[in-house]
């Protein structure tokens, strides 16, 4: 009777970002299937395999570490992902770094089985696939594991279940589209890493990440992504940080409309000048960094960009809270606020953040233009402005929703002034020479 056991299909990548696999010593045979000679490494006492050779650090050598030979002509479908040898069962659950490389008769639509956990370094690069499927159960990514497969009709896999990844590992993949979804296992992406390809939407860097480029260019030449937000450590009071590597993070990336770095990032850099810069060739990006010393000069080029420092002593303050995905923007100027006005949507497009506005200073509202339109559907947890006549207040007034918590700043009021009823949630701030009394038609703020 057969013993069902597994294989593992070992990927060694280059250098330490992918990890060798347990199965390193295990025993070569040939498996004929289909017509095709297939190299596998086995391991009977796990029922554990290799499709290929481990090993393989090199193209040169990869003639010597592939799953079959260059020339080999077959479908997707062919794969032994399982199969039995001296009456044991097999299933495949790594592919070998360089199994598959180049070898442009390999063609058809790719389905990687939920067993599969590793994928090696140029494991499927240049090869004839048309599409990409399954992924589920891959925690290890290999260096352009499926970079210029330029046929591949598929949207991006979900690797939220990624544990390490190479650099470049859909680079040129020109017919690939959907969103980059990443997991919170994953603590470094190296250089290049998603470089080159066509992910839309935003990307969204998990919190469990330490190091983002360790060098540059992360997200480089993605014409359709349209945000980046790095979370950063969730743990403010550990002094613990996300590293972001600036040089060409976001640069030639068309499409790019706003950044966002979480409050425990910090940023490094190489250079930051010409083609080298963040946001080279890139325009109109809203750029949000935490003021806490780590990013200092560090966001550069692209036109038409604006950096936004935020802090308590900023001009504006940003607290995110996950849990909720929920983002409050505290603005202390004019300027800040206005130009808050319009990120509350696009908080919730890009982010999908629930943006809140939280005006706690005094600001002079009077002839500043916000019309019903810039303030609807947008949520106030206060606005605290000044005003000094009737005229001024019923304009500001009606420029907001009447359930939006306000507090007025009476201070230099020139006549007394009515707050209608309408408005519930009106506080009106004590200062000298001023009193507040109740009439028919609301509160009635009185200059003494």
């Amino acid at each position: 009777m057969n013993i069902n056991k597994m294989i593992t299909l070992a990927a060694v990548a280059a250098g330490a970002a992918i990890p060798m696999a347990a199965n390193a010593a295990g025993t070569e045979i040939s498996l004929v299937t289909n017509g095709v000679t297939w190299r596998v490494t086995i391991d009977s006492s796990n029922g554990t395999a290799t499709l290929g050779k481990d090993g393989c650090t090199t193209y040169k050598n990869a003639g010597l570490h592939r799953a079959c030979d260059a020339a080999t002509v077959v479908t997707t479908d062919k794969i032994p992902w399982t199969f039995t040898h001296e009456g044991v069962d097999y299933t495949v659950t790594n592919v070998a770094a360089y199994a598959f490389f180049e070898a442009q008769g390999i063609t058809g639509v790719l389905t990687i089985p939920d067993a599969v956990t590793t994928i090696g370094r140029n494991a499927f690069p240049s090869t004839g696939l048309t599409g990409l499927k399954g992924f589920g159960g891959v925690t290890v990514l290999g260096d352009y594991a499926f970079a210029e497969c330029g046929n591949i009709e598929s949207e991006y896999p979900d690797l939220s279940r990624l544990t390490s990844i190479g650099e470049s590992p859909f680079k040129n993949c020109s017919k690939m589209t959907g969103k980059l979804k990443l997991g919170e296992s994953l603590s470094e992406i190296p250089k290049l890493a998603f470089a080159y390809s066509q992910f839309s939407g935003t990307a969204v860097v998990p919190a469990g990440v330490t190091t983002i480029g360790n060098s540059y260019g992360v997200f480089y030449g993605n014409p359709n992504l349209s945000a980046i937000w790095v979370k950063g450590k969730p743990d403010a009071a550990s002094q613990t940080y996300t590293t972001v590597y600036c040089e060409r993070l976001a640069a030639s990336c068309e499409s790019m409309k706003m950044i966002l770095m979480g409050k425990n990032t910090k940023g490094e850099r190489r250079t930051q000048t010409g083609s080298n810069a963040m946001l080279y060739d890139a325009t109109g990006v809203q750029v949000f960094i935490p003021a806490n010393g780590y990013w200092s000069g560090l966001v550069a080029g692209g036109t038409n960009s604006k950096v936004w420092y935020y802090g308590p002593t900023e001009e504006l303050d940003l607290e995110i809270n996950h849990e909720w995905m929920q983002a409050t923007i505290t603005p202390t100027t004019v300027n800040a606020l206005t130009n808050a006005l319009a990120w509350v949507p696009a908080f919730k497009t890009h982010f999908n953040l629930d943006a809140h506005i939280s005006v706690t200073n005094t600001l002079d509202l009077t002839d500043v233009t916000i019309t019903e339109d810039m303030t609807s559907g947008v949520t106030f947890d206060r606005l605290m402005f000044s005003a000094k006549t009737q005229t001024q207040l019923d304009a500001i007034l009606g420029k907001f929703p009447v359930t939006t918590p306000i507090s007025i700043d009476p201070t230099g009021l020139t006549e007394n002034m009515v707050i209608p009823n309408d408005y519930p949630n009106v506080f009106v701030k004590t200062v000298p020479g001023v009193t507040i009394k109740r009439t028919a038609s609301g509160f009635m703020i009185i200059v003494e």
